[in-house]
């Protein structure tokens, strides 16, 4: 429409001043013609003219012609630059440039400066205090009072999100109006909400109202939910089981703990214990609704969980049950797994029927898996251990699984059935080892040195990869992460590879004199291997301190902790503590009378 109304315009003014208008000035009068319809004056004669009408008239009417034609000929002019302002490709007309067609002293305003003013909205910028003092308390008040009138699914989203917040941030309205709201709506749930929502409760307010966990339990026990419930929810629901139990023990459980003697190996006997730890723990709940609930949850667990989990493990190969354990076993590192001991029972009853289908690799990663979960499986380690002196089976082992592995003998102490074994392939790997490797490589060292169990001969094979190791680190220790750096030191503590603090004192001040001396008073056992490279122990701090402070700044208050309590808890490394980036004295100073 506006293109169109433009280009009517443009056609009325060419007509205007195409078919032109026609002076004719006479001595007595004018004469024109004008042929745009607009308006007609013919006038053949002057004195006729005269007669008709009067020169003020004709004068009026010039007068009224003239002004039409400026206003008709701006219009266009404005038009013209309107629409440049909408093409793609340039034209010659330039929209902030005033037009060479206007007459001198015409006056125009610009229709880019007009748009500029008018399109142009300056937003106000959002208060710092806007989402703490006006978003969040508008959402926590919809959500304490109308939490009942949401969709289900969205309220068990909201409530999943909130539980994640802080403790001290979680206000206690809205935590009851969602646990209110998922008992009122409990039927719209699906087997595997009801799995999350126990999660969901025991974080958002514990044990405080426990009708939330008996009206999910009877949710679960219907046919039809019970019957969609997969493998994975099953596992989850084992695993809130377990901690929930937990956290009744706490808070109304016994003073003492007991002890959770579970014998695994003997898989006669293991699906009438299989429930001991449960069991153990229900019976020193003091509060009669919580022991309720536990006995509840438990003849759940061990009656439909555990026996359709076992049977559904069947149609699981090696890497996915190994996967599996290795999850429960990053879920030890935060709290107790020895309440979910019946799971890793059903678990490890599949791995043992799969050991002869499983993979070396997996094999060593169960072992680990294990020695993360702090159960001992004499049968399984016994397996494996006689597996690993076969050399056809061990020679493409990796060495991230390598180092692990003879770590996680070391901690199950079976270590001299493992070792001779794979000296070969540690001293084959030495230069691939990481950080962590050698550290886990060091630690066993040491420990192994204090218990003299194993051949002095193995000791020093082993004491000789950590050194080669950590002269081979040495050329990339500036390209370290802070927690590599920690490893590295953790090795080099443990093997007693820093210098005495007077052999170090003493080269400090030769660095003053401008001649270095790298001279230690004490010889090591290693130190034939350190000047094989034309290094001293002296170089292995010098660098690690270079390092150190170079990555002073990326350090948080914990791995600066750690390296302070490393520091106090070696002989001969305290001194070591002096030398640490000056932008650290503080931290060094606060932990000084503190005993690790």
């Amino acid at each position: 429409m506006l293109k169109q109304c433009t280009i009517e315009k443009v056609v009325r003014y060419n007509i205007l001043h195409r078919e032109s208008i026609r002076w004719h000035k006479c001595v007595k009068g004018v004469s024109f013609s004008r042929k745009d319809g607009f308006t007609s004056i013919r006038q053949s004669d002057a004195d006729d003219s005269c007669r008709k009408c009067s020169v003020s008239r004709i004068d009026s009417l010039l007068q009224n012609i003239e002004a039409q034609d400026i206003r008709l000929k701006n219009r266009c002019i404005h038009v013209r630059n309107f629409v440049s302002l909408r093409t793609t490709e340039n034209t010659d007309v330039q929209p902030n440039q005033p037009n060479e067609d206007l007459p001198t002293g015409s006056t125009s305003t610009s229709v880019t400066e007009k748009d500029t003013d008018t399109n142009i909205v300056v937003r106000q910028p959002i208060p710092k205090n806007f989402i703490k003092e006006t978003y969040l308390p508008h959402l926590e008040h919809n959500v304490a009072y109308n939490a009942h009138k949401f969709p289900p699914s969205v309220v068990l989203q909201i409530a999943i999100a909130y539980s994640k917040l802080p403790a001290f941030i979680r206000q206690r309205a809205i935590e009851d109006s969602l646990i209110e709201t998922f008992i009122d709506r409990m039927v719209d749930y699906t087997a595997s909400d009801c799995v999350q929502l126990l999660n969901t409760s025991l974080q958002l307010q514990g044990l405080r109202n426990l009708k939330v966990y008996k009206e999910t339990l009877k949710r679960l026990q219907d046919k039809h939910v019970f019957g969609s419930i997969t493998v994975l929810n099953r596992l989850g629901l084992v695993r809130n089981i377990s901690r929930i139990l937990q956290r009744a023990q706490v808070l109304q459980g016994e003073s003492h703990q007991a002890t959770l003697d579970v014998e695994l190996l003997d898989l006669r006997k293991y699906r009438a214990s299989i429930l001991k730890p449960w069991t153990i723990v229900t019976a020193g709940i003091r509060c009669n609704d919580l022991k309720k609930l536990c006995d509840d949850l438990v003849n759940f667990g061990g009656g439909s969980v555990l026996p359709q989990l076992e049977f559904e493990l069947q149609s699981f190969d090696s890497n996915e049950v190994s996967d599996l354990l290795g999850v429960f076993a990053e879920r030890a590192e935060r709290d107790s797994a020895k309440l979910d001991f019946p799971v890793i029972a059903v678990l490890m009853h599949r791995i043992m029927e799969l050991h002869d289908q499983t993979p070396m690799s997996n094999k060593l990663a169960n072992v680990c898996s294990l020695c993360r979960l702090g159960v001992v499986h004499d049968k399984y380690l016994n397996m494996v251990s006689e597996e690993l002196r076969n050399p056809l089976l061990v020679n493409n082992i990796f060495h991230r699984h390598l180092a692990r592995s003879v770590w996680a003998f070391s901690r199950f102490g079976m270590l001299g059935k493992v070792l001779e074994s794979l000296l070969p392939h540690l001293e084959r790997n030495t230069s691939f080892f990481e950080p962590s490797s050698m550290a886990r490589l060091a630690q066993l060292h040491s420990s192994e040195s204090d218990t003299t169990e194993l051949p002095v001969e193995h000791l020093d094979r082993l004491r000789n990869v950590v050194v080669r190791s950590a002269i081979g680190m040495l050329t990339k220790i500036d390209k370290f992460t802070p927690k590599d750096l920690i490893f590295f030191y953790t090795g080099i503590c443990y093997v007693s590879m820093l210098p005495e603090p007077s052999d170090y004192t003493s080269f400090l001040s030769s660095k003053d004199s401008g001649v270095l001396r790298y001279v230690e008073s004490s010889p090591q056992p290693y130190d034939s291997v350190l000047q094989s490279k034309g290094i001293t122990r002296i170089h292995m701090l010098e660098r690690f301190l270079g390092a150190l402070k170079g990555l002073e700044e990326d350090f948080d208050l914990a791995e600066i902790r750690r390296i302070i309590s490393l520091s106090k808890s070696i002989t001969k490394s305290p001194f070591v503590l002096d030398h640490l980036p000056e932008s650290w004295s503080k931290v060094v100073k606060e932990y000084e009378d503190v005993e690790f």
